[in-house]
């Protein structure tokens, strides 16, 4: 990536190899910015689905879950073309309570943030429109 790209020094995932490490790491251990989620709505770099099924029904969403209930489904999640969460149902009844989920520090894995930045990029998103500026910086660590 060159520096004339809004994403240079993100480190974002280019190759297979890098997507999948980055999209498959379960801990918190990156430093996360808030992020913009209708930003991320709109542009299609993120769906709020019905949830997943889990491990015993990979694949599978669940219909009709209460709207506490649903899954953070990324532009990188539905890229592939094999990929089983195109299937899934977008659930709009849940976007306030994954957008407050969102608010929180960490609130994602790093896999899922990752998959979020690489999504924005991908959907021609720039940094400033992906990320929540804070409201009074220099306060509270920011």
């Amino acid at each position: 990536m060159d520096s004339s790209n809004p994403w240079y020094g993100y480190n974002l995932p280019v190759t297979e190899e890098q997507k999948r490490a980055a999209f498959t790491d379960l801990s918190f251990s990156i430093p996360q910015q808030q992020l913009n989620f209708m930003n991320l709505l709109r542009s299609g770099a993120l769906r709020i689905t019905e949830p997943g099924a889990g491990p015993k029904n990979p694949g599978k969403s669940i219909p009709n879950a209460p709207a506490t209930d649903y899954s953070f489904v990324t532009y990188a999640n539905d890229e592939p073309k094999d990929s089983y969460t195109r299937s899934w149902k977008n659930k709009p009844e849940s976007y306030e309570y994954a957008k407050k989920s969102m608010s929180g520090k960490p609130f994602l894995t790093n896999a899922k943030y990752n998959q979020m930045l690489y999504s924005a990029m991908k959907k021609g998103l720039r940094p400033k429109d992906v990320f929540v500026e804070p409201q009074f910086p220099g306060l509270l660590g920011y």
